[in-house]
This record gives C-alpha cells, sequence and structure tokens, in this order.
C-alpha cells in the first residue's frame, strides 16, 4: 500500500467522536455515513455499491442514510467533495514543509500522482454527474479543482519571488503542462500495473519544468515556444516511458 494509500485507509475507518448535543450528533452520524460511502465507492465502484450496505456498515437505517442524502448521487457527491477537500488541505500543508520551489514542486507531483492513482473509482464518479470541467462559478467539480490548484498557483508565486523562476513565467501554461503531464503518467502507470516508477517520472518532469523556465526567453510564449515545450514534455515522457521498459525487460 502507497502512503496514499494508508493516508486514506486511517482516515476512512477513523472513529468519529460524538458529543452529546442533538446537533454533535447529528453531525457525527453524517460525517461517518459520507466516509463509509466513500469506502464502498472506492472498493466497489457506484454501480455496484447500494445505500442499504452504507447503512449497514454506518450502523443506521438505509431510512436515516435518506434522512441525510435524498439519494445515492448525493452520497457520491459528497464522497467527491471529501476527496478534493482533502487532497486540497494535504497539498496546503505539504508545500509548507518544503523550503524551495523544487521540493515543493516535487511534493505536488507525488502527493498528486499517489492520489489519483489510489482514488481512480471515487474520481470516475465524477463522471456519472453533471461534474464537467465547464469553466462556470457554479460547477462544483470546477469550484473544487480549482481551489486545489490554487495551491500550486501560490507555490509559483512565491517561487518568482524567492528567484527560482521568472518573473515573466506563464502560470497557467505552467501548470497545465506539470497537471497534464502528471495525467499522462497516470495512465500510462494504470495501463502497465506499474506504480513504483512515480519518483522516476516526478523527478524528471520537475526537473525539466525548472529547466525550461529558467532558460525561457524573458517574455510571453509565443506559438512556437508553446510547441517547442510541448514536444519537451512529450520527450520527458517517451523517456520515462522508456524505462518502464527496460525494467519491464529486465523482470
Amino acid at each position: 500500500m502507497t502512503k496514499a494509500g494508508a493516508k486514506q485507509a486511517a482516515w476512512q475507518k477513523s472513529p468519529v467522536s460524538v458529543g452529546n448535543s442533538p446537533r454533535e450528533r447529528l453531525e457525527s452520524r453524517e460525517d461517518a455515513i459520507i466516509s463509509n460511502a466513500y469506502a464502498l465507492f472506492q472498493e466497489k465502484g457506484y454501480a455496484r455499491t447500494t445505500t442499504s450496505e452504507i447503512a449497514r456498515l454506518s450502523g443506521v437505517s438505509e431510512g436515516t442514510v435518506f434522512n441525510h442524502f435524498s439519494n445515492k448521487d448525493a452520497l457520491a457527491a459528497a464522497a467527491i467533495e471529501r476527496f478534493y477537500a482533502r487532497l486540497t488541505e494535504e497539498a496546503a500543508i505539504g508545500v509548507q514543509r518544503k523550503k524551495n520551489t523544487r521540493d515543493r514542486l516535487i511534493f505536488l507531483a507525488t502527493h498528486h500522482l499517489e492520489n489519483i492513482l489510489e482514488s481512480q473509482r471515487i474520481l470516475q464518479m465524477a463522471l456519472l454527474f453533471d461534474f464537467t470541467l465547464e469553466m462556470k462559478a457554479d460547477n462544483p467539480l470546477y469550484r473544487m479543482n480549482r481551489k486545489y490548484v490554487a495551491v500550486f498557483d501560490q507555490v509559483v508565486r512565491e517561487g518568482i519571488l524567492k528567484g527560482d523562476l521568472p518573473e515573466t513565467v506563464s502560470s497557467w501554461l505552467l501548470r497545465d503542462t506539470f497537471y497534464g503531464a502528471l495525467e499522462y503518467a497516470m495512465r500510462t502507470m494504470l495501463l502497465r500495473g506499474q506504480r513504483e516508477d512515480i519518483d522516476v517520472f516526478v523527478t524528471g518532469l520537475v526537473n525539466m519544468v525548472l529547466r525550461n523556465e529558467k532558460s525561457a526567453p524573458q517574455n510571453i510564449p509565443s506559438g512556437p515556444q508553446l510547441i517547442k515545450l510541448a514536444k519537451s514534455l512529450e520527450k520527458t515522457v517517451a523517456r520515462f516511458e522508456g524505462l518502464t521498459s527496460i525494467e519491464n525487460e529486465r523482470k
């Protein structure tokens, strides 16, 4: 089990403190239902999880579950929101423990990859609802995602102040390159069933990002520069795949 998996297991199974007031008991019961729903959705997926199972695992009746959540979709939405809240909180705390931009980017990349690999079924549920990444303020997934990547944006701003990144760096381009590469790596690792190469990929990605930004012209990237950066990213991914192939042959 990876570090992310161990964290999630501990979080899902952590005892819920029950207060004395009716409000505290109500909130505690709702928290337990969400935690158990999360665990079942992650283990079995949306379609194979039933509200009766969630109720049984939570030690309440199915009617009690529906007193807190209107239907199974509402439970799934709560599980997704909990995943993003934990992901964002741990990202924000983690970067504050790192002193330089390189270590912060390595932490964010590792944190992202480990968690999305461990929580594929939770993230896949978002596709079942109207949770697209359409850029609208009232879109739930868009709001959660924006809050999450704001941690990366803050690292970039502080990196500029420290002189680790040029003042003219394109924040959105750096962010999209960073997380786009991580999403591609996630799919490759899932396809090949190999997750032990996270450190290899993350180190290569961060080195590429910092090297490209330090050597970039001191102006807004032009079209040809964007194409060059995209090709550089493809080469990094190709090198990563090559390393994975070599390891497969050795095994």
